[in-house]
């Protein structure tokens, strides 16, 4: 069997010069070329939410419930709002996908609370269920 240099001795020395009827296309074309082809559309965001992690809902006791009710209380009854100054709040916030959710922090002061939709509003217009809440601090 000959090598390659042989076989094309007679045209090895030619220097290439290309089509004359098309330009040399440029080094970041030619590259897109090379890019692999995704031929599963999205399954790549599927697989990403499958594995994003939820926590599932923690259940309070009674005694810890009333706990919660009495500092909510505290905290919205007139006089003691203007010095308590800010609260940390700790809610359930459910994940609109997936069963779970994950537990998120809010900071800042209670404006208001509504008895008969058990919610809590705050100052930055987050409403919280009170039914989501696990814990509260008051700075």
């Amino acid at each position: 069997m000959r090598d390659a240099e042989e076989i094309y001795a007679d045209i090895i020395e030619y220097e290439y010069k290309g089509p004359a009827h098309h330009r040399r296309m440029s080094p970041n074309k030619r590259a897109a070329q090379f890019i692999p082809f995704a031929a599963l559309t999205g399954f790549g965001d599927a697989t990403d939410e499958t594995a994003r992690l939820t926590e599932r809902r923690r259940v309070l006791t009674e005694s810890r419930r009333e706990e919660l009710d009495e500092k909510i209380a505290a905290c919205t009854s007139s006089g003691v709002a203007e010095q308590a100054g800010t609260v940390e709040i700790t809610y359930f916030l459910p994940d609109l996908h997936k069963d779970g959710g994950s537990y998120v922090t809010c900071r800042g002061k209670i404006r208001k609370t509504d008895p008969y939709a058990r919610t809590l509003l705050m100052e930055d217009g987050t409403c919280i269920p009170a039914e989501d809440v696990w814990d509260i601090r008051m700075e």
